[in-house]
């Protein structure tokens, strides 16, 4: 295998092959009989799980670019890498407007190479304020999008581990445990956002849009969830009631909840007329950090 991978290489030994073109590496296995496997192991070495040959090959263009990214900012300063990892958030944003998001999600990744946390706590804090936390919610914003909910959670709660009150990111952590059928933690996670959101200052016209608008998505979510749960109570306790009577053998079956619906536009309430469709997934008004 080691030999098939270093015959694919090239830029001076710099593997650049695609992940298709690792996976046919796999399957050209030079070794007559053998048989390649792939594990999935966690920081320890344990194996938690297979993975596939595309995973690793993702796996591997992933840590090629960080590798080439940690020596472009070798030797920077620690200002000089947070002015070159902010005009690269500044990119990362112009790609998730024009909805490229698998690439704007590699570049937020990027930026996170440059964290310099300094050597005391006023630069730290700096750092975390100005470019982890911004890049961080929008990472998750990204992960929304192609559906990776529980990263989104992981980058959600790192942002909000720095800024408890972050409206955007207790935001888009609701967004992906609600479409992830978690409608408690959903909840707690608007009521938390919008309770924040309250006397929250806005710098210009545009993010008190954003911010109103994010309101009144979160108004639709919530409405929802409380409705859906004051039906499944009703229906319970009906189940309960009617369970004191014999002439009634089929309602287990009939109280079956049926699948939760999505959240697309659909799904949930209809806005008010000329108002932004509240689940437009792929909406380019979305107001980055």
């Amino acid at each position: 295998l080691k030999k098939s991978l270093c015959a694919h290489s090239q830029d001076g030994g710099v593997m650049t092959s695609t992940e298709d073109s690792i996976a046919q590496i796999l399957s050209d296995c030079p070794i007559e009989g053998a048989r390649v496997e792939l594990k999935r192991v966690d920081k320890n070495k344990n194996v938690i799980g297979d993975a596939s040959a595309k995973e690793f090959g993702a796996e591997v263009e992933r840590c090629q670019r960080m590798k080439i990214m940690a020596e472009e900012v070798q030797g920077k300063s620690r200002r000089d890498k947070m002015d070159w990892a902010l005009q690269l958030k500044d990119h990362a944003n112009s790609l998730y407007h024009s909805q490229k998001f698998r690439e704007a999600g590699k570049v937020y990744t990027d930026c996170l190479v440059a964290l310099d946390f300094g050597d005391n706590e006023t630069e730290s804090r700096e750092t975390q304020v100005m470019l982890q936390l911004p890049v961080t919610t929008n990472l998750a914003a990204c992960m929304i999008e192609q559906g990776s909910y529980a990263r989104c959670i992981e980058l959600c709660n790192i942002a909000v581990g720095i800024d408890p009150q972050c409206v955007r990111a207790l935001y888009r952590r609701g967004v992906a445990h609600y479409r992830r059928h978690e409608h408690d933690q959903a909840r707690a996670d608007f009521e938390s956002a919008q309770h924040a959101m309250k006397g929250l200052p806005a710098s210009s016209s545009s993010e008190r849009a954003a911010y109103d608008d994010m309101d009144r998505r979160m108004t639709v979510y919530l409405n929802y969830i409380r409705r859906k749960k004051a039906e499944h109570k009703q229906m319970f306790t009906k189940a309960f009631q009617a369970s004191h009577y014999d002439d009634k053998p089929d309602w287990q079956e009939k109280m079956d909840p049926s699948p939760l619906p999505s959240d697309s536009d659909d799904d949930l309430e209809p806005p008010a007329p000329g108002i932004f469709r509240c689940c437009k997934r792929r909406a380019t008004h979305k107001k980055m950090m």
